[in-house]
């Protein structure tokens, strides 16, 4: 592990959601296609899921700053009588990207999802930064194409 570095399960609290904000208007000025689209995040939808053991959250820190997040929403796959969990937002600060912490930070999280009994999951990857040759090198497969109209 990188030094300073830590990987943990979080629990949604108001000090983690005032953390994660600078991230977020950063992953945001990143990967957003509507730039007109203001951040607006569902806090309260949010808790009401994480209360209900449905998202899980992981982070990395260096020295006890947050670098990091992987989000997970916890579903049963309607299709298929197996529970998955879809990532709704993952993110590594820039300056951390070349250390490897992107990866370390998805093995963590599938070992953190093992251990619920998860049997798949699914990732988005935005073309802005593709990070799918990480995810194909842990050994996911490429499945699907989102494609996106705003009316």
């Amino acid at each position: 592990m990188n030094k300073g570095i830590t990987l943990q399960e979080e629990f949604l609290t108001p000090e983690l959601q005032e953390e994660v904000l600078p991230l977020l208007g950063n992953h945001h000025e990143e990967i957003e296609h509507y730039k007109d689209l203001e951040i607006n995040v569902g806090w309260g939808v949010y808790q009401k899921l994480a209360d209900a053991g449905k998202v899980k959250i992981y982070t990395a820190r260096r020295d006890g700053v947050l670098v990091g997040y992987a989000v997970f929403v916890i579903t049963p796959n309607l299709h298929y009588s197996v529970w998955q969990a879809v990532q709704d937002v993952f993110y590594v600060d820039p300056g951390e990207r070349g250390a490897m912490l992107g990866t370390k930070l998805i093995k963590f999280a599938e070992e953190c999802l093992a251990k619920l009994e998860i049997q798949s999951i699914y990732h988005s990857v935005n073309v802005v930064h593709d990070f799918g040759p990480l995810l194909k090198r842990q050994g996911y497969i490429h499945t699907e194409n989102i494609y996106t109209k705003r009316i």
